[in-house]
């Protein structure tokens, strides 16, 4: 898979499979740092599962695609967004 095809994905979040391949990691080594806090990426679990910010692989891969459109931050306070 190569960023543009990470890029033109749907979605805000990847799997830690996905990640892996961009980061040079293993899956297990990003649920392992997630759930110890040291991810250093944005993530959230779903359940039991990993979901790693799309966003946020594409930045640290230096990706400067003419259509990536902006990661947005949602809050959960009243009129955050």
């Amino acid at each position: 898979m190569t960023l543009e095809e990470l890029a033109a994905m749907p979605g805000n979040s990847v799997s830690p499979r996905i990640a892996a391949q961009f980061l040079g990691v293993t899956q297990y080594g990003l649920n392992v740092a997630a759930k110890a806090g040291r991810l250093g990426l944005p993530y959230v679990f779903s359940g039991r599962n990993l979901k790693i910010s799309k966003a946020a692989i594409l930045d640290y891969c230096g990706y400067k695609g003419a259509e990536r459109g902006e990661a947005r931050v949602i809050t959960t306070e009243p009129g955050g967004v």
